[in-house]
């Protein structure tokens, strides 16, 4: 079995699906959350709560396009 090394310095075993890092889905996929809760008017607070992150960094993430 050939392995692969990533940019990271990962280890890839031959055979596996290459795609989007983990985090960078997992950080789209809450920019989506935080972008639609706001929309429905919620605070920042409350989206924060309720996706169990910062208030610092869903005011960051709103701040952003």
């Amino acid at each position: 079995m050939d392995a692969r090394v990533d940019g990271r310095g990962v280890t890839i075993p031959a055979g596996e699906p290459v795609g989007a890092p983990e985090g960078t889905v997992i950080r789209q996929t809450q920019w989506g959350a935080i972008r639609e809760m706001s929309g429905l008017g919620l605070s920042r607070k409350a989206i924060a709560r309720e996706l169990g992150l910062d208030v610092k960094t869903v005011r960051k993430w709103l701040k952003q396009e």
